[in-house]
């Protein structure tokens, strides 16, 4: 098993909601310049987006190496984020607007606490979110499941020039546009 904690870009946590506990790991490296262009662009394959140690990675939690040449790229996706305060709410809040190709957007509302506090704070922000006349959308879904459901529906472009010419797996690297 690799040691995951020397790598300052591995991170865990985990999302609570009323509906229960998703817990999920990411490993960031940082890319050469101008690489990111360049595979959009087709003239590099994707996999030289990741490091050796994020390929070691995605090998041991998925027990399979990766056919980078398979994969698709789908975007852009703009997203917009912001973080503040709020008497009411003892948790910092944060704010995100994402917006796809299509014109259609998604704005998402969470807090971070520890995780001793998590029960106390889902019920704590789910009654903050209501004091404030918010209202839960019905038919909710992950923000990636919203984002990959019009990318998969329209075109999508070969990640680079060795890419087969039916994807079998389908990834989406979202592009940040912070503001703060």
């Amino acid at each position: 098993m690799m040691d995951l904690g020397r790598f300052k870009g591995f991170k865990l946590e985990a999302d609570a909601s009323e509906k229960g506990v998703v817990r999920s790991a990411s490993f960031t490296m940082p890319v050469g310049k101008g690489l990111i262009k360049q595979v959009i662009a087709g003239k590099k394959g994707i996999g030289v987006l990741f490091s050796k140690d994020q390929v070691r990675f995605l090998k041991s939690v998925g027990g399979r190496t990766v056919d980078f040449d398979a994969l698709r790229i789908f975007g852009p996706l703009a997203a917009h984020r912001w973080q503040f305060q709020d008497p009411a709410c003892p948790w910092p809040l944060t704010a995100e607007l994402w917006k796809r190709a299509d014109g259609a957007r998604l704005m998402e509302f969470s807090i971070k606490s520890p995780a001793a506090q998590a029960a106390v704070a889902i019920a704590g922000f789910m009654a903050f979110l209501a004091e404030v006349g918010a209202e839960q959308n019905v038919a909710e879904q992950t923000k990636t499941r919203w984002a990959m459901g019009q990318s998969a529906a329209g075109p999508s472009r070969p990640a680079g020039p060795a890419t087969k010419a039916r994807a079998r797996v389908q990834a989406s690297r979202p592009s940040r546009v912070r503001r703060r």
